[in-house]
């Protein structure tokens, strides 16, 4: 980092090497960053922020995959559903979840059609072995992920 005639901050990447025949060269090629590390920190600030809302809402928030495994669960989805940590969660099949796994199938096939559903209501069970059904009503929403394909998102 270094400060320019300006006084704005620069970051700089240096690039040493040596080319090598009857003499020995020794060259640097330092090249101006600071785009690529600002972008860099406001990613990273916005991931923070996704992570903290993500994390701390308290409504219920399930990313799952396109063959229905959760991804990523929120403390309020593992609360509501009877799991000890959002982690529990991970790779449970949500129609495993649902008091009529049927209604999962047309879910999705009504997903799969618009892109998104809006206010839907289910009954779910609780994954600790309680009779107790929860009642639902929330959306669900596409997502992409570059490195992973599709992927839902409901709250």
């Amino acid at each position: 980092t270094i400060i320019s005639k300006d006084g704005r901050e620069k970051h700089l990447q240096q690039m040493p090497f040596m080319i090598k025949t009857s003499k020995s060269f020794l060259f640097n090629i330092t090249r101006d960053v600071t785009n690529q590390f600002e972008v860099n920190n406001l990613l990273r600030k916005s991931e923070w922020n996704y992570r903290r809302l993500f994390e701390s809402n308290f409504e219920a928030i399930l990313i799952s995959d396109m063959s229905d495994r959760i991804l990523k669960a929120n403390n309020a989805a593992a609360k509501m559903l009877g799991f000890n940590t959002p982690e529990d969660m991970i790779g449970v099949k949500i129609k495993n979840l649902y008091n009529d796994p049927s209604q999962r199938k047309m879910h999705l096939n009504l997903f799969l059609e618009k892109g998104i559903i809006e206010e839907f209501t289910i009954a779910m069970k609780k994954a600790n072995g309680s009779d107790e059904i929860v009642t639902i009503i929330g959306s669900a929403v596409l997502i992409e992920d570059e490195e992973d394909g599709e992927k839902i998102a409901e709250a």
